[in-house]
């Protein structure tokens, strides 16, 4: 004889409160009704500060990494209306840097929204190469935060 709990029905049978087909997890729906009608939301996740303070310095050493970038691509040479060899090495490394600036910014952008961990250690590490000095201490300790986060690194 099996006791009903409560009048659940899957498949057309009455259930049981102990049955694996009625237990669910009702901790993340979106919203619960409270006994007086209000809707109330779940709590917010925590906020990871570390995420936030390496997203932070990930984005300034990005910003410094593109004015590196910028400056190195337009020099004097690259700005002659002279022959068509003035593409020098300052112009390439300045394209390469730029481009190191623009994954980095993105990078703190997503370390800044805790979405991509990938993403923002790869801002980090390319931060350090193009941001100069400034930018290697800001990539280093940006690094270093996000090994104190919380983050899951497999998400």
């Amino acid at each position: 004889m099996e006791i009903i709990m409560r009048g659940d029905f899957v498949g057309g049978n009455a259930t049981s409160m102990g049955s694996p087909s009625n237990s669910r997890d009702v901790s993340r729906d979106d919203p619960v009704p409270l006994g007086s009608g209000v809707l109330q939301r779940p709590p917010e996740p925590e906020r990871d500060i570390y995420m936030l303070l390496g997203g932070g310095m990930t984005l300034v050493a990005g910003v410094l990494a593109i004015i590196n970038g910028l400056r190195g691509l337009f020099t004097d040479s690259f700005l002659a209306l002279g022959p068509a060899d003035t593409f020098t090495r300052e112009t390439s490394c300045g394209i390469l840097v730029l481009v190191f600036g623009i994954v980095a910014v993105a990078g703190g952008i997503s370390g800044i929204k805790e979405k991509n961990i990938t993403l923002a250690i790869a801002g980090a590490f390319l931060g350090m190469m193009g941001g100069g000095l400034y930018g290697f201490y800001l990539g280093f300790g940006a690094l270093i935060t996000f090994a104190l986060s919380n983050q899951d690194l497999t998400s």
